[in-house]
């Protein structure tokens, strides 16, 4: 997870999630929404250089504070990041979550900050939440 930030026009960064086989998707909102702001997700080799845009990732925030989930599917890339671009109109970002889910193996790190709780029902029947 990242943090939130200052007001400003700069692209912000989002922490590198290694992915062995597993997926991911970011979720943050923005405070001023227009063309030139979005989030995407980025690939590395080794999560430290060589940063490259994923086709398809580029999301337009819906609405002024509203959030904005992308997601990526088993990346060919071992590490890869959010990336929020606010090109178009100073804007706040909000705190940036990720989700991972289909682990293959176990990830050789697991920095857990700034958590957040969630939980997935599928189908439930009813009793005792």
């Amino acid at each position: 997870n990242t943090a939130a930030t200052a007001t400003g026009t700069t692209t912000i960064s989002g922490a590198a999630v290694q992915c062995q086989g597993e997926s991911v998707a970011f979720m943050c909102s923005i405070s001023a929404i227009n063309a030139g702001n979005y989030i995407c997700i980025q690939g590395s080799a080794d999560g430290s250089t060589g940063w490259v845009d994923l086709a398809g990732t580029r999301l337009q925030f819906p609405a002024n504070d509203k959030p904005a989930v992308v997601e990526v599917v088993r990346p060919t890339y071992a590490y890869v990041r959010p990336s929020v671009v606010r090109a178009g109109a100073t804007a706040t970002i909000t705190q940036i979550h990720q989700f991972r889910y289909e682990p293959l193996a176990q990830p050789v790190t697991n920095t857990v900050t700034n958590q957040i709780a969630s939980e997935t029902n599928l189908s439930p029947i009813a009793g005792t939440a």
